[in-house]
């Protein structure tokens, strides 16, 4: 991410933003941290992802943070980091983000030192 941008959709740095970067040696910095995406520029963004790639179901910009919330989650990222990625001012907001997936329940099962048998 670019120096001050808080969000992760934002629009790419102009030439004189990226100049600025790297003389603060932050060459890598490529997106200006003061024009977000707006909503209908991002939506149009995955409904061409979603042609491209040939997705039964349209891609929505909702998909993409339910599954960046959920990966958060079972990655082990705090809930009090999440809500602060996502904006979300409440615990609520967060969970109705999170998906259970096979993943988070076997951390469940091991947190809780079960052995279940293999089924290898």
């Amino acid at each position: 991410m670019s120096p001050g941008q808080l969000r992760i959709h934002c629009q790419p740095a102009t030439s004189a933003q990226k100049m600025a970067f790297a003389s603060i040696k932050r060459p890598e910095a490529l997106y200006s941290p003061n024009m977000p995406l707006g909503k209908n520029s991002i939506t149009q963004l995955f409904a061409e992802a979603g042609v491209l790639l040939a997705l039964e179901n349209p891609l929505k910009g909702h998909s993409l943070r339910r599954m960046a919330i959920t990966k958060m989650a079972t990655g082990g990222v705090s809930v009090q980091e999440i809500m602060a990625t996502a904006r979300h001012t409440s615990v609520a907001a967060a969970v109705t983000y999170m998906s259970r997936t096979d993943d988070s329940n076997a951390k469940k099962i091991k947190a809780l030192g079960i052995n279940l048998p293999s089924t290898k």
